[in-house]
Order: C-alpha cells, then structure tokens, then sequence
C-alpha cells in the first residue's frame, strides 16, 4: 500500500486542482481511515475521502489516458499555512 499523506502536504488532484492534507482521521464506529483535505482554489471546501482512494490510483477505464496515474500527487509543504477557513484566493 502507498505511503499516508503528509499533513500540511499540498496535493495535485489528477483533473487538475490544488488540495492542502489536514490529517488522516479514524472513523470510530467502523474504523475506516479518512483523509481530511480542503481544496486550494475554487470554493475551499473541506472533504475527507477514504484513505484508500486518496492514495489510490486513477482510473483509466473511467477516465481513459491521463497525465497523472495516482489521484493525488503531493507536490511540497503548505509555506502559506491555509487553515480551514481560508484558500488561496483570500
């Protein structure tokens, strides 16, 4: 399995948009891993996905030939420190 993510890590989501890690979470009742993550452009909204499609990889029959095999690719540390009220455009 692939690596968790990093927590402050930006992500490239493979369709194109930016995704800054808060944390990976535990649901309690079935424990299912879930990574916390808040868009870096467009409406700022905080989303948690299994762990397991995160780090996954895309898709090809769904989505044909893309640039990017994995559906997250982390590209660096978070410098400007977005919290979960704020995004790039603020």
């Amino acid at each position: 399995m692939a690596e968790n993510p990093v927590s402050n890590g930006v992500y490239r989501h493979f369709k194109g948009g930016l995704y800054k890690v808060f944390c990976v979470a535990e649901q309690t009742e079935t424990g299912t891993e879930y990574v916390i993550y808040k868009a870096l452009n467009g409406d700022g909204k905080v989303y948690a996905r299994p762990l397991e499609l995160f780090v996954g990889l895309v898709d090809t029959e769904k989505y044909g030939n893309v640039d990017q095999r994995k559906r997250f690719t982390f590209i660096g540390l978070d410098e400007g420190h977005v919290g979960f009220n704020e995004s790039l455009e603020d």
